[in-house]
């Protein structure tokens, strides 16, 4: 099975992605498909556009309407666990929460979502086995997420 990290924000070499065991992954940092908002009207606009593949809300806030826009479009909501890393006690618990919440309405409905690692340095690079045990505790089914870092990604490389 091929696994793909699509939100990597730093430069970083094939070989050392294919070390972890990913079979591709791209950078974003900079690119206009990815798009990243804390606000649901932004991101629900970008999902109606043309360039944005990919729909980031940092603050995870749960709008069904802006799921719909994006699985019509076919969008898909990335979750990088780095930023479940640079977060502390209780806001990581938050954070975590409010992850599970949207990723749980996501299966609901439907709508596409990937795991990624947003990692800022080699540290807070995951494998893909660890991104599967990081979507289970967040409440995907261990198919659920080998499938947001296998086959989703197919569709936005």
């Amino acid at each position: 099975m091929a696994f793909y990290d699509l939100d990597v924000r730093f430069p970083v070499k094939r070989e050392a992605m294919a070390g972890l065991g990913f079979s591709d992954f791209r950078m974003f940092s900079g690119s206009h498909a990815l798009a990243e908002s804390q606000s649901v009207d932004a991101l629900r606009q970008a999902a109606k556009g043309r360039k944005a593949k990919l729909l980031l809300m940092s603050s995870f806030q749960a709008d069904v309407g802006l799921l719909r826009d994006a699985k019509q479009e076919g969008k898909a909501f990335v979750f990088p666990i780095s930023m479940l890393l640079r977060a502390n006690g209780i806001e990581r618990g938050k954070l975590m929460s409010r992850m599970a919440y949207l990723l749980k309405l996501c299966v609901q409905l439907g709508a596409h979502y990937v795991l990624a690692s947003g990692a800022r340095n080699e540290y807070e690079l995951k494998s893909p086995e660890e991104l599967v045990v990081i979507g289970e505790a967040l409440g995907l089914s261990r198919d659920q997420a080998l499938w947001a870092i296998s086959e989703t990604p197919k569709l936005f490389l």
